[in-house]
């Protein structure tokens, strides 16, 4: 009998164990199921870096790449661009260097603050904004950091008119508007930013002599000045960044304000 009385006790224990272990179970999942919901909608997927960049750098599909995270407050990232902007992100320059494996913020393509572009100014150069035809300005294919011919009609020597590459292999620091944008770390650039495909002006890098002799030329040319995009891999030109040999004479002193060809004055 105490045998038998025995292994009643056992099996009531064994059965208390085994319901034990069903709550146990259910209590866990219960736990997981409300820490899952809790988490629920703050996964983030946002963009990041997969090489270093430098100001004016293109940014490619190739350069960046979807990250997924977990996040509990929503603005624990900062300003970050999220991945739905790819599209967007690839049709930009940067308007501040990058670091392989950072996260992708919108101060990468609006900057502000932080870093000064004018500091990717080649030391002993300066840059000067042209101001160039609107009508014939190359879209979509120029790019900051591009290098360029710049053209001009004139009348050297009293002879007829004449297109000449005034300026040919310099670099491009600004494209007309696309420059550091004030509170641009702050809102969201409107989706019509990302069509500027026709400007008035082009910003470039060019020595302080030549700086100068542009702005003579200015009063000199015939029309509007018009550009060409070169090749990123060709090699420069003999004598690239220099003003056309036949135009020194012309660069080298101002017309006058009513001989002009600033405000109206025409090739005919």
């Amino acid at each position: 009998m105490a045998e038998e009385k025995q292994g009643v006790q056992n099996m009531g224990l064994l059965l208390i164990a085994i319901a034990l272990g069903v709550v146990v179970v259910i209590v866990y999942n219960v736990q997981i199921h409300r820490i899952r919901e809790g988490m629920r909608g703050t996964t983030m997927r946002l963009l990041k870096f997969r090489r270093d960049m430098r100001i004016g750098d293109d940014i490619k599909r190739t350069d960046v790449e979807v990250h997924e995270i977990e996040a509990q407050r929503p603005g624990e990232f900062g300003n970050v661009m999220p991945s739905k902007e790819l599209e967007y992100l690839i049709t930009q320059s940067l308007r501040k260097s990058a670091r392989k494996g950072e996260f992708v913020m919108w101060g990468h393509v609006l900057a502000s603050g932080g870093e000064k572009a004018s500091g990717d100014i080649k030391r002993g150069m300066i840059a000067k904004t042209v101001p160039i035809d609107s009508a014939t300005s190359p879209g979509t294919i120029l790019s900051v950091g591009d290098r360029i011919n710049l053209i001009g009609i004139f009348r050297v020597n009293k002879g007829k008119p004449k297109a000449y590459r005034i300026l040919t292999d310099v670099r491009v620091h600004r494209i007309g508007g696309m420059g550091p944008a004030k509170d641009s770390t702050s809102a969201k650039p409107s989706r019509a930013s990302k069509g500027m495909r026709s400007f008035k002006s082009v910003t470039l890098e060019l020595t302080p002599a030549v700086s100068l002799q542009i702005e003579n030329l200015q009063t000199h040319v015939l029309g509007e000045f018009t550009i060409e995009v070169r090749h990123p891999e060709e090699r420069p030109p003999p004598g690239p960044g220099q003003v056309h040999p036949e135009l020194e004479m012309l660069a080298s002193e101002a017309k006058p304000p009513r001989e002009s060809g600033r405000g109206g004055f025409s090739a005919r």
